[in-house]
């Protein structure tokens, strides 16, 4: 029980105390500044992170900010289907960004900078034109994002105007097609009216139904709960596409309005495939679950074929190694003009159902007139593709039961061949670690198994040891399993391969760092 005139006595005091000690009370509630020296070692900038051209020529600093201020991250933000989206930009609210680019050439070490920056920028989404000749970036300013170009020949950034960037959707908002200097871009929608209002008075309940099969969710964060949502969710992940010309920066139509959640070139840029999301949505998982669309699109926009029509994936069974049932993982093989490759599940996508195979791959050549060639099966969980040369890649698949990891190569060419077995491993077996196999990009700018001129490919880990990481980089031999080791860090540093920038001869670009020293980047000549 409540003894009123008590309360209201305590209330009076503490009314007087705010009105004695106002001052001090509004002071208390600022935000303090730490002592200099630990703001200092907190602002700090970052060791810049380093991107090499494709050609090898030139490296791209990007320069990263210290911690971001207040004004950032108390910005508003929408939670719909599993995405986080800054309503003022229309663009991601939990990405980082980068402040400077400069560049440094490989072979001179000499410095250029590049003109026309917007001052203050946020600058994301960076990439390189295939041919090297460009690269592209989005730039955040308070209330939209643009999209900048930068001409490797001239060294200068330009906007490009007219056209702003939806970047609500996970992935890079741009794709560029092949060696054409030209990006396929995912704009705002034309004349957008103001965001959805929501209202009190709903038009009608908010219904969920089933078939009446039993289907185990997950819980999820951010979902779609009512109608509103839906609403807002349209409205800020729809996109128009248009083509830019990255020489003219010249902007025309090339698809209508539709939510795309990811754009791919063909390797030869002579194509687009498209993923667009589809209704009916789903209020119990994200939006990466929602009916798709796949689709193929030719440098005119017209429709190629229908790869695929993905259904809602609200039943998928629990347990770590589940997957939706249907055609999964689309994605362009790299050493190939325009062929798409895509998995299947075998085993209905339950980890706990008895099968011999759990998944298949599929090659499917354009124009697409032919039925897709049935490539390997894998007696785990796929779990991604090397391309390499046209009788060779490597293929991975893993579970999670027992932490096992297989890799193996087979060859595209016979896709009906047996797999050879490379390593077949636990993951939480990092002394035996053999690393991961270096790529480089091929003349479609796509990044490919780096082979020697004896067909040897090169692989760097970590190098768990008792001594702590020692990263290494290792030439191995797929006929025979063998290994050859070329290099390993040693202390008092801890250094790792970034780039392989001539490694038939013996130069790599490395990263290092020590207890003394910040890190940098340092070319190594192996052979010295």
């Amino acid at each position: 029980m409540i003894f009123y005139p008590l309360l209201r006595t305590f209330a009076a005091v503490i009314l007087v105390m705010l009105m004695i000690f106002p001052a001090e009370a509004q002071e208390s509630l600022a935000y303090q500044s730490p002592d200099p020296v630990i703001q200092s070692l907190i602002d700090a900038p970052p060791t810049p992170r380093a991107n090499l051209s494709p050609d090898g020529q030139w490296m791209l600093l990007a320069s990263l900010p210290a911690l971001p201020g207040i004004e950032e991250v108390a910005q508003d933000e929408l939670r719909l289907a599993g995405l986080r989206i800054q309503p003022r930009t229309n663009g991601s609210s939990r990405s980082g960004h980068y402040n400077g680019f400069s560049l440094k050439q490989i072979e001179t070490g000499k410095d250029f900078q590049i003109s026309g920056l917007p001052k203050g920028g946020k600058f994301e989404n960076l990439s390189w034109s295939p041919d090297g000749k460009f690269f592209a970036f989005t730039n955040t300013d308070p209330d939209n994002i643009g999209l900048w170009i930068v001409s490797m020949k001239f060294r200068i950034a330009k906007p490009i105007t007219g056209i702003q960037i939806n970047d609500a959707m996970r992935g890079n908002p741009y794709t560029w097609m092949g060696n054409s200097g030209k990006l396929i871009v995912k704009a705002l929608v034309e004349n957008r009216s103001d965001s959805p209002k929501e209202t009190f008075i709903p038009n009608g309940p908010t219904i969920q139904s089933n078939d009446g099969e039993k289907a185990p969710v997950r819980t999820y964060q951010d979902l779609l709960k009512n109608q509103h949502d839906i609403d807002l969710f349209d409205y800020y992940t729809a996109a128009r596409l248009v083509k830019v010309d990255a020489a003219s920066s010249t902007v025309e139509p090339f698809l209508g309005e539709g939510i795309y959640s990811s754009l791919s070139s063909s390797p030869d840029g002579q194509l687009l495939m498209t993923t667009s999301l589809e209704k009916p949505y789903s209020y119990l998982v994200p939006y990466s679950r929602f009916p798709q669309s796949i689709d193929v699109y030719n440098q005119d926009g017209k429709l190629v074929k229908n790869i695929a029509k993905i259904a809602l994936a609200e039943n998928i069974p629990k347990g770590f190694g589940a997957t939706r049932k249907g055609p999964r993982s689309f994605s362009w093989q790299g050493n190939k003009e325009a062929v798409i490759s895509y998995v299947e599940a075998l085993d209905g996508g339950d980890p706990k159902s008895e099968a011999e195979f759990r998944d298949q791959v599929f090659l499917w050549e354009a124009p697409f007139d032919s039925k897709p060639t049935a490539g390997p099966k894998t007696s785990l969980r796929y779990g991604g593709i090397n391309w390499g040369k046209d009788d060779f890649a490597i293929i991975y698949e893993w579970w999670w039961t027992d932490r096992r990891e297989v890799t193996s190569v087979w060859n595209p060419e016979d896709p009906g061949m047996e797999k050879k077995v490379l390593f077949d491993r636990s993951w939480e077996d990092s002394y035996n670690d053999p690393g991961n196999f270096r790529t480089k990009r091929n003349e479609f700018g796509r990044y490919v198994l780096h082979f020697d001129k004896g067909g040897k490919l090169f692989m760097t880990g970590q190098g768990a040891s008792p001594e702590g990481n020692r990263p290494f980089l290792d030439k191995y031999d797929p006929a025979t399993g063998e290994s050859e080791r070329l290099w390993r860090s040693e202390a008092p540093y801890y250094e790792a391969v970034s780039y392989l920038l001539d490694v038939e001869n013996g130069k790599v670009l490395t990263r290092r760092e020590s207890e003394e020293e910040p890190p940098n980047y340092f070319i190594r000549d192996l052979n010295k």
